[in-house]
């Protein structure tokens, strides 16, 4: 039965029907599975739904997973993984977390990132106030 549900993981048609079998599963094949859709999505929404069904789950190869989703192309599962690591308060992404407060496009994401670099107290008082700073739109555009 898990074989089969961890199969449909490479399946576009029933990837999030089999994400939502494996929510609560401990087994090692479950876990590897949900975290392989994270690495690899099949689409945004698969990478999301496998996000919130590995965060109960403690371990740094759950951790690894969540950063390593800080890279995708989707702002909406960057935004994601940031929030999931500031409520886990993990520290094993701290240099991307970093990357992503310096230098992400999306204004959601670089507050996400510093909520998780400041819970894990990786932060100086002057780069709080810095980050917290929200950027200024240039000169003579109108919006």
């Amino acid at each position: 039965m898990l074989r089969a549900i961890t199969h449909a993981l490479t399946d576009p048609s029933r990837v999030l029907a089999a994400i939502a079998a494996l929510r609560g599963r401990t087994e090692p094949e479950a876990i590897q599975g949900l975290i392989e859709v994270v690495i690899g999505p099949l689409s945004a929404k698969a990478a999301q739904q496998a996000l919130y069904a590995l965060e109960p789950h403690p371990g740094e190869s759950i951790d690894t997973a969540i950063a390593f989703a800080l890279t995708n192309e989707q702002s909406s599962i960057r935004l994601l993984a940031a929030q999931i690591l500031h409520r886990r308060n993990s520290t094993i992404a701290i240099p991307e977390l970093r990357q992503r407060l310096r230098t992400d496009s999306s204004w959601p994401v670089r507050r996400a990132s510093l909520h998780a670099l400041m819970s894990a107290g990786r932060l100086s008082l002057a780069a709080k106030l810095m980050a917290k700073a929200r950027p200024r739109k240039p000169a003579g555009r109108m919006s």
